[in-house]
């Protein structure tokens, strides 16, 4: 089991920056597909923690940028 650390989330994001998907990017960072969508729904859900939130923001915003 993974736990979103800062060093998984700055993998996800570089691997993200660098053109790959957002699943193919967490699995790059050794974060099953399943896990990051996961977070991502806590992340998105009212009532997810201050720290999914930042990192579903992050992910959402590196995704825009790479367009």
């Amino acid at each position: 089991m993974n736990h979103l650390t800062e060093e998984l989330q700055t993998q996800i994001l570089a691997f993200l920056r660098a053109g790959g998907s957002p699943e193919v990017a967490a699995q790059a960072a050794g974060v099953s597909a399943q896990r990051f969508a996961q977070w991502m729904r806590w992340g998105r859900s009212r009532n997810g923690s201050a720290r999914y939130r930042q990192f579903a923001e992050a992910i959402d915003q590196a995704v825009a940028q790479a367009r």
